[in-house]
C-alpha cells in the first residue's frame, strides 16, 4: 500500500498512515476488521491510536501550551487517573496518555512535541472490532486536532 506503512514492533502490529486523511483511517479500520475476522483466536490485550504534533514555540509559549492543554483535557468530562511527566485521562472507552516534551531543533529553536495515545484494553479481536466500530480513528484525530488548535489560538492571543 502506498498510503499506509505496516510494520511489526516486537509483539505489536503497527499501521502508520503516510497522510492523516479520513480515507486512510477507514482503510486501516477495514484491515483491522478483516484481521479480526480471519484470526479470531489471536491473543490481544490492547490497541492504541496515536497522534503526534510538533510546533515551534518560545520557552514561555511552551509552558503556557502544556498548561493550557492539560487544563482543556482536565476540564472536560475526563477524570485524571495519574499525574506524572505525562498525564493520563479517561476519554470515552480509552485511556488517553498525553505527553508534552520540549526539544531543540537543528536551528536551535524550541520545538514542542505533543503525543496523544488513546489506549484500549481488550480481551480479543472481536472487542477491538467493536471498539473501532464505536469510535472511528478519525474521531480521535478530530479530538486531538481540536485541543491542539484551540490551545495554540489561546496562547497566541
Amino acid at each position: 500500500m502506498d498510503d499506509i506503512k505496516i510494520s511489526l514492533a516486537g509483539s505489536r502490529l503497527c499501521f502508520n498512515p503516510l497522510q492523516d486523511t479520513a480515507d486512510i483511517f477507514v482503510k486501516i479500520e477495514d484491515m483491522l476488521r478483516k484481521i479480526a475476522d480471519f484470526l479470531p483466536h489471536t491473543p490481544v490485550t490492547s490497541y492504541g491510536i496515536n497522534f503526534a504534533y510538533k510546533k515551534k514555540l518560545g520557552t514561555s509559549d511552551f509552558i503556557n501550551m502544556g498548561t493550557r492543554l492539560f487544563e482543556s483535557i482536565k476540564n472536560g468530562d475526563n477524570d485524571i487517573t495519574s499525574e506524572q511527566i505525562k498525564y493520563s485521562f479517561k476519554y470515552k472507552e480509552a485511556m488517553l496518555n498525553f505527553n508534552v516534551v520540549e526539544t531543540v531543533d537543528e536551528d536551535g529553536k524550541i520545538l514542542m512535541e505533543m503525543d496523544f495515545n488513546f489506549n484500549h484494553q481488550v480481551e480479543n479481536l472481536a472487542a477491538l472490532k467493536g471498539g473501532i466500530d464505536d469510535t472511528p480513528i478519525s474521531e480521535y484525530l478530530d479530538y486531538s486536532d481540536e485541543l491542539v488548535g484551540k490551545t495554540i489560538e489561546d496562547i497566541q492571543r
